[in-house]
């Protein structure tokens, strides 16, 4: 049973972010092909108004290394990101401005290639359509790495990711197996891989001749957590890089139990037409990672070393 409900209003909005060799989901990089892609628009998608992040380009970039940017990334001076800026600690708003590992890393890879990032709010279920219609030159907004996505953009990973759930503290529906979830109301996030995976284990659940699960998906991930920090659902199923922040920025309100589903990379999406830049991005993930750069910035934001890559390749 699916069922969506209007998402309340952003619990962070007065406070307030996985490269390696292509993963057996069948996902393709075009590392030789050759960019095509012209200035996307900097309109913002879904009717609101745009929030966005620049860096200052120095001097000296104070990285150790540069990426050659794709010539109509370089002209425009800006590498233009569409983001649903509502996804803590990917990316979200803090003191007015996005924040958060995604953005973090984003503004290195755009000061290696010398312009700046900028994020556009873009909902999340309109994410890859308003890629496609070039306004914006990737995504980075803790995308899964799904087949289904490898069919339609590019995908280069820079981070690995599990999914997995929170419920109320002290485990009150008892949930200690992802089967425990049959009978149960979960809060998810609206055109995520979590509400997928969520529909298909119901799915298999009922075919079992077990009770369904009620997907109840939110438009902005934060409005998934208030459902079950107010009591109108039993779990928040969401990646485990995610649920480590609600945990942590919620202590003793909630309780992790000890599952981890359907291992996924975390993604950078790219238009299936640019395959220089996926391969400026791959490189710049790569150097992040050489360089330390990426584990600095995962630290930061309490992103555990099983969730970094192992080997990221250019």
């Amino acid at each position: 049973m699916i069922s969506r409900e209007p998402a309340p209003a952003d619990i962070y909005s007065r406070s307030r972010t996985r490269i390696a060799v292509v993963v057996a989901l069948g996902v393709t990089l075009a590392l030789g092909a050759a960019a095509c892609g012209s200035s996307p628009s900097t309109a913002t998608t879904s009717g609101s108004s745009p929030s966005t992040a620049t860096t200052s380009t120095p001097t000296s970039n104070g990285l150790g290394f540069t990426l050659a940017a794709p010539s109509f990334i370089k002209a425009a001076g800006v590498l233009s990101i569409c983001a649903d800026i509502t996804y803590p600690p990917m990316t979200f708003i803090s003191n007015g401005h996005p924040t958060g590992f995604d953005v973090d890393m984003a503004n290195d890879l755009a000061k290696a290639m010398g312009v700046t990032a900028e994020f556009h709010q873009t909902a999340f279920p309109d994410i890859i359509a308003a890629l496609q219609a070039d306004k914006c030159n990737v995504i980075i907004n803790g995308m899964d790495g799904t087949p289904a996505r490898a069919q339609v953009i590019s995908l280069v990973p820079y981070l690995h990711d599990s999914q997995g759930l929170v419920v109320k503290s002290g485990n009150p529906e008892h949930i200690t197996s992802i089967t425990d979830l049959s009978g149960k109301t979960v809060a998810t996030q609206l055109g995520s891989s979590d509400a997928q995976y969520l529909q298909t284990l119901s799915g298999q659940f009922v075919k079992e001749g077990r009770k369904s699960i009620t997907v109840i998906t939110y438009t902005q991930d934060p409005s998934a957590f208030d459902a079950l920090a107010t009591g109108k659902v039993d779990a928040f199923f969401q990646d485990l890089v995610v649920l480590a922040y609600y945990d942590t920025k919620f202590p003793g309100q909630v309780t992790t139990p000890n599952i981890a589903v359907n291992p996924v990379p975390i993604v950078i999406g790219v238009r299936k037409n640019e395959g220089a830049l996926v391969t400026v991005l791959a490189k710049g993930v790569s150097e992040l990672y050489q360089r330390g750069i990426a584990q600095r910035i995962a630290a930061s934001w309490h992103i555990s070393s099983p969730d970094l890559l192992d080997h990221p390749a250019a």
